[in-house]
């Protein structure tokens, strides 16, 4: 006899094992969001499960530029993290437009700060 582990109930018919339990696959959910974990895509994290998109959205350095959760290099400047392709300078002469920023990719290790704690590049400084 198989019981799940979330409602202590016999299990009939379909059983789902993880993180060495046995659930009803509509028991077995998520840690914060409580939806069902489908295609046996979930994350751990002090041994309980996640969804893939509450684990990175929880415990991944997410991109200040672009809100996604970043894998492989990045750099943390200005109390956040980056997507090395999405630190870019935010300077905008008095003869351009907010929309006409430079956006040069800021890659040294030298950089100016805005008055509003954003990047600018060594060339807009």
């Amino acid at each position: 006899m198989v019981i799940c582990f979330t409602c202590n109930k016999r299990i009939e018919g379909q059983v789902l094992t993880a993180l060495d339990k046995t659930y009803h696959p509509e028991h077995f959910v998520c840690e914060k969001c409580k939806k069902p974990i489908c295609d046996n895509k979930f994350r751990t994290h002090d041994g309980r499960a996640y969804c893939e998109e509450d684990y990175n959205r929880m415990f991944v350095a997410q991109c200040f530029g672009c809100g996604q959760s970043i894998s492989g290099k990045f750099i943390s400047a200005l109390g956040h993290d980056w997507h090395e392709e999405h630190f870019l300078c935010s300077c905008a002469s008095k003869t351009t437009s907010q929309a006409n920023k430079c956006k040069s990719a800021i890659s040294a290790k030298v950089f100016s700060v805005s008055s509003d704690n954003e990047p600018i590049c060594e060339k807009c400084s």
